[in-house]
């Protein structure tokens, strides 16, 4: 059976979050899979949409409630200022608090230009 990311390239993952404990616990539990990688950590929405335009992660995980802008709020602005041709984010809850928005057909599209 094939893996979720038969790429020799880990899946790069950007975690949003205020709690500097919720980040350390999230990147501890994404880097325990082999074919991800945390590439940077953000602490609000507004920090998280400048590392996206500078680093072009794969997947983005973002806390719903954070001071500033919220986590819904930073999602319609990471889908209107970085669109990707994806049919649509892929929602998961995790714990409850927390929202994965994977770009996978973007990573397939990137890796294949």
């Amino acid at each position: 059976m094939k893996g979720v990311n038969d790429s020799p390239h880990p899946i790069r993952v950007l975690v949003v979050d205020d709690s500097a404990f919720t980040r350390m616990a999230l990147t501890r539990m994404i880097e325990s899979d082999p074919a991800l990688c945390v590439t940077e950590t953000a602490q609000n929405g507004r920090e998280a949409l400048e590392k996206i335009a500078s680093l072009h992660p794969d997947v983005v995980t973002l806390d719903i409630e954070m001071p500033g802008m919220n986590g819904l709020e930073t999602l319609k602005r990471i889908m209107r200022e970085f669109p990707c041709k994806a049919p649509r984010p892929r929602w998961r809850h995790w714990h409850g608090e927390h929202l994965i928005t994977s770009r996978s057909n973007c990573l397939a599209r990137r890796s294949t230009s």
